[in-house]
């Protein structure tokens, strides 16, 4: 089953979207979330405030890939000025593509 982590970051300074972009890619590949992670999405919700939508292949994955993402979250709160806000977590019971 799907696990899903919804949050809330807030940025000191106003988002630079192709530098996300870039950081997201460097991120994927020195992280190897491609081994828990089926897809992230981020979001900008306003000049400082994203959202972020990570679909773990389950809660298994989820927990596995644990320690490496709060490392990557702390590394942004103290290089990036990034900090979440609020985070929701829970596993996934309904999904369109599979209903179908």
């Amino acid at each position: 089953m799907k696990f899903i982590v919804n949050a809330l970051w807030q940025h000191e300074s106003p988002i630079d979207e192709e530098s996300y972009r870039d950081y997201m890619a460097v991120l994927t590949s020195t992280l190897g979330s491609a081994d828990y992670v089926e897809e992230t999405i981020w979001y900008k919700i306003d000049e400082k405030t994203h959202g972020s939508v990570a679909i773990y292949k389950s809660e298994e994955a989820y927990h596995a890939f644990l320690e490496k993402n709060e490392m990557q979250r702390d590394y942004a709160k103290d290089d990036r000025k990034v900090t979440m806000i609020v985070e929701y977590k829970g596993p996934a019971f309904a999904v369109q593509s599979d209903v179908d």
